[in-house]
């Protein structure tokens, strides 16, 4: 399992450390991806995303999220399972000639979407999971789970922020960045 992690800040006059805040929301779903964490941000969009990896299929470094695009559009934070990764990366290859540069079904997913775009992309997608994808050129931000919700994703959305990630906890932090006392 890895977790996922981030927000988006939509009133651009609220003035907190937003970097300080990512690490501080990822840190507290560790255990969900023990083998390393990252950030991607865009501070010029006011979107910010982190992940928590627990590596099985690609071990190496390069298999680390958040994950960007060989056409740099998109960027991905992905959490769950491409059962078919496999025959996809096959027919990429085949028919786009598509160089991957890890073994992950995240990258897969990843140059899949920006072959056919998001929605005919996850017609062909068999798996269990939970993602944040951001893209570039759209300057849209998407929430996607598999059709039967296996993986969590919690979002809370306000006037001022789009908040969401792995667990609930990442919204209560976000929120209330100190422990209430009473």
């Amino acid at each position: 399992m890895c977790g996922i992690s981030g927000f988006q800040v939509i009133k651009k006059s609220n003035s907190f450390d937003k970097k300080k805040k990512l690490i501080d929301i990822t840190k507290i779903i560790q255990h969900r991806g023990p083998d390393s964490s990252g950030y991607w941000v865009d501070e010029n969009q006011n979107i910010f995303l982190g992940h928590t990896r627990l590596s099985i299929i690609d071990l190496s470094r390069k298999g680390s999220q958040p994950m960007v695009s060989s056409n740099g559009r998109y960027v991905i934070s992905f959490n769950g399972e491409i059962y078919n990764y496999k025959e996809i990366r096959n027919n990429l290859k085949r028919k786009f000639d598509t160089k991957f540069d890890n073994q992950t079904d995240t990258v897969v997913l990843l140059e899949l979407i920006s072959a056919y775009g998001l929605e005919k992309a996850l017609s062909f997608v068999d798996g269990m999971f939970a993602f944040v994808i951001w893209d570039k050129k759209k300057k849209s931000l998407f929430l996607i789970r598999d059709r039967y919700g296996e993986k969590p994703l919690f979002f809370f959305v306000d006037e001022n922020y789009i908040v969401f990630g792995s667990e609930l906890k990442i919204i209560k932090r976000f929120i209330y960045p100190k422990k209430l006392e009473i």
